[in-house]
């Protein structure tokens, strides 16, 4: 029976661990971007692809640091792929921690205190562009992810499916299916 429960076990964890989007090499990233999503369910960065599979709500303090009012906030915001962050920042320098591109906010990567902020807002929403959330203090700044280590991994360039929660449906069909291929040779 030993044997068999590892099988399974190593079974169900190569099949997890190929299905799971792999977080991007962080080097060769210049900027992250977020765009706000509508009440509609739009695809914020035309690509049907986000740093997540549905828009993150984010609560800023001040959101006027970005423009918005009550009437004209959005839903939630998307961190967009690595493409069309490049596309849609193109113009932007790594001279200020955050720069608004049309629809776009724009965080470029410094060199110097790359993910830390001045603001929490701005970390919470620079966080959403790392493919995280949250924002914790550090020092006299803020930076990305409720705990330091969070947005550590999160980010994935080409980005996953936007709008079908098809990553954790296809990781749940498939490891039901191998679990129960395998759980029917156990019975052979």
């Amino acid at each position: 029976m030993y044997y068999s429960t590892s099988i399974i076990l190593a079974a169900t964890t190569a099949l997890l661990s190929s299905v799971a989007p792999a977080a991007a090499d962080s080097d060769d990233v210049s900027e992250y971007c977020v765009k706000g999503c509508s009440a509609s369910g739009d695809d914020p960065c035309g690509d049907s692809k986000g740093q997540s599979d549905t828009c993150t709500a984010v609560t800023f303090d001040d959101k006027t640091m970005f423009g918005y009012t009550n009437m004209t906030m959005p839903t939630g915001f998307l961190g967009c792929s690595k493409t069309i962050c490049a596309t849609a920042c193109a113009n932007t320098g790594e001279t200020s921690p955050m720069v608004k591109e049309g629809d776009t906010f724009c965080f470029p990567k410094r060199a110097d205190k790359d993910g830390m902020f001045m603001t929490q807002d701005m970390a919470k929403l620079a966080a959403v562009g790392k493919g995280c959330s949250g924002a914790h203090a550090m020092g006299e700044m803020y930076m990305v992810g409720t705990m330091h280590s969070d947005c550590m991994n999160s980010y994935a360039a080409v980005g996953v499916s936007f709008g079908t929660s098809s990553s954790s449906s296809l990781t749940t069909s498939l490891f039901m299916g191998a679990a129960g291929a395998l759980t029917a040779m156990m019975l052979v």
